[in-house]
């Protein structure tokens, strides 16, 4: 696989890079490096603290995947669209996407290997078609590349920040202006498994904290709570539950951020068991085709629920 380096403002490490391109871990990526999967140039040996410049083409070699963890599960898949090159889903909450050294069954790579064949490897072999991810908890649509033209061209959209995504998220209080959040983003110093926007700022080896940026819309007030449309310009890890708990409105239901998990309707107390996030709309460019396609995953039961004991039921769609 090759991968040429553009749109960067400044040098940046070969590790960081890929690992943002390919949506894998920097200890996977500096493992591949080490071991000669990475090449730049006619240079032999490369080190992982590379600086890229644009212009840069990179070659990978992902090594097939031997006893590969994940094996295929028959759990049944909510598709929206599938053709030859990609398929469009719709993510359940609860779900994980890839194993973890905690989860290695029921997870989407399982239902995929079942749906698409136990040697369907494109991209990486420990995340076979994943070119972006939804946390456990938060529901709805999501691209799937089948080949390798379709995984390079959308890992390549979703770097350049060619692809439309719109969430909707209930959040805790009364928000009273929409526009843009821009801050700083990166690992909490303290909480490791926790994002927030002044994390990597002050680190020991110096500021490693990237910017994020997210646009909110607001859809529906209803005093305790607020329904907005959300649309993250970056895709940084949590970004969106980050920056709704920075802005002081956590949300509803996101218990590591400061959500509310009981939320009182019309005397009616809703007990939440996750963030009221969902992923509700993706828009792409066919790899294949070159056509737009645009997609919109329907909103869970759960909070459909709760919008439509608010009164708000223009969503059933």
């Amino acid at each position: 696989m090759k991968l040429e380096v553009g749109g960067i403002k400044e040098p940046v490490r070969l590790d960081v890079f890929l690992a943002g391109r390919l949506g894998l871990s920097r200890n996977y990526i500096q493992k591949l490096i080490e071991e000669g999967n990475v090449s730049l140039g006619k240079a032999k040996k490369i080190k992982k603290d590379l600086r890229l410049r644009n212009g840069d083409t990179i070659e990978i070699v992902l090594p097939p995947p031997g006893n590969a963890v994940a094996q295929p599960e028959d759990i049944p898949l909510d598709i929206i669209y599938e053709d030859t090159d990609v398929l469009v889903l719709n993510k359940k909450a609860g779900m994980v996407v890839h194993p973890t050294s905690k989860v290695f069954t029921g997870t989407l790579i399982n239902a995929l290997l079942f749906h698409l064949g136990s040697t369907f490897v494109v991209g990486s072999p420990q995340r076979p078609g994943i070119v972006h991810r939804l946390d456990r908890d938060t529901s709805g649509i999501m691209v799937v590349a089948k080949t390798s033209l379709a995984y390079t061209s959308l890992v390549k959209q979703f770097s350049n920040r060619e692809v439309y995504k719109k969430y909707l998220a209930l959040v805790s209080g009364d928000v009273k202006q929409e526009g843009e959040i821009e801050t700083f983003f990166g690992r909490h110093p303290m909480l490791r498994q926790k994002m927030s926007v002044w994390g990597g700022l002050y680190g020991r080896r110096g500021t490693s904290a990237r910017k994020a940026i997210t646009v909110i819309k607001i859809l529906e007030r209803f005093g305790h709570c607020t329904l907005l449309e959300v649309f993250p310009r970056t895709g940084r890890t949590h970004q969106i539950r980050v920056h709704l708990s920075y802005l002081g409105h956590p949300v509803v239901g996101d218990k590591t951020y400061g959500g509310n998990s009981v939320l009182m309707v019309n005397e009616r107390k809703f007990s939440v068991k996750r963030q009221m996030l969902h992923a509700w709309s993706i828009g792409f460019t066919h790899p294949a085709t070159g056509r737009y396609l645009e997609f919109t995953a329907p909103v869970p039961e759960d909070m459909q629920e709760i919008l439509e004991e608010l009164g708000y039921g223009a969503l059933r769609r």
